[in-house]
């Protein structure tokens, strides 16, 4: 059922009026800024928090650092009492995250900051398909500049996500995987900030050899199609741990083998004879028969 709006345009504009004087408020007061850099060449657009959308912009060639997005340590949002009045409240959204206390329990409130970001977002651990674009080369911080330690850990970030998706495009390309053709460039662009040749439109890739096989594959694979094996450095530590432990009991059994007591061909022997029933042979023959073929016709 439609409810009617009593009012019209002057609660419109009261409406407006109730966030230009927030806004006014906060204005006179003096509070930190949040800023949004990136590193990488990409341009991140509609990224939403509080309601609006935002655009991350790209590194410059040449530069360390992109231009920021500055963020307000406080928003303010506007939602809707439904209450048939168009009366609209304010909300005040916080630009990083924060505990609140509400009623008897503390909550947490996702920051502005961290919706742009995506930093707790649905996929925000570092893969294929992040949603963090903390691993992309994005990251905020209080300072107007970022300092040297920021922009060493975002480039770390940055590169550990590059090796990751070069890693499972090389495993890709080593299986001979089809990969659709919108999918290609994500894999280049990671080979390309490798230094490292690409795997579409280049076909001299970056060569090694297999650890365990000693075949020639992809460098950065971590799969070899000749043998079989997973070659990423955990599962090869597992297998030289798997060997050793195999090594040291192979060591150990000729050890126990020579603990046990050694019996003779000859030794054994006497033991069986000394196993028979013994006969006197003092006695004769006649007498060692039974009686009963003893008897004279």
């Amino acid at each position: 059922m439609l409810v009617p709006v009593q009012g019209g345009i002057e609660n419109i504009q009261r409406r407006n009026r109730m966030i230009f004087m927030q806004q006014a408020g906060l204005a006179s007061v003096e509070l930190p800024n949040v800023y949004i850099f990136n590193i990488s060449p990409n341009v991140f657009p509609n990224r939403v928090g509080a309601g609006k959308s935002y655009t991350i912009p790209a590194c410059p060639k040449g530069k360390a650092y992109s231009d920021p997005i500055i963020v307000p340590a406080l928003i303010l949002s506007e939602i809707d009492h439904a209450d048939g009045g168009n009366n609209m409240g304010v909300v005040m959204n916080p630009a990083e995250n924060s505990i609140v206390p509400m009623g008897d329990e503390d909550r947490k409130v996702i920051g502005v900051v961290n919706d742009i970001i995506g930093t707790d977002s649905t996929t925000p651990a570092d893969g294929e398909f992040t949603t963090n674009l903390e691993w992309l080369g994005v990251f905020a911080t209080r300072n107007e500049t970022p300092t040297d330690v920021e922009l060493a850990e975002a480039r770390a970030r940055l590169k550990h996500h590059m090796e990751l998706i070069y890693a499972k495009g090389a495993d890709k390309v080593q299986q001979g995987e089809s990969i659709p053709m919108l999918d290609r460039p994500v894999y280049n662009e990671a080979a390309e900030f490798l230094g490292r040749n690409t795997f579409w439109g280049n076909t001299e890739h970056a060569k090694a050899n297999c650890p365990e096989c000693g075949e020639n594959i992809i460098a950065g694979a971590k799969f070899c199609k000749h043998c079989r094996q997973a070659i990423d450095p955990t599962s090869i530590a597992l297998r030289a741990k798997q060997i050793a432990q195999a090594a040291t009991q192979l060591a150990q059994e000729p050890a126990a083998a020579a603990a046990l007591p050694v019996v003779s061909p000859v030794n054994e022997a006497r033991v069986e004879a000394s196993a028979e029933p013994s006969v006197d042979a003092s006695q004769p023959a006649t007498q060692q028969q039974g009686r009963g073929g003893n008897r004279r016709s």
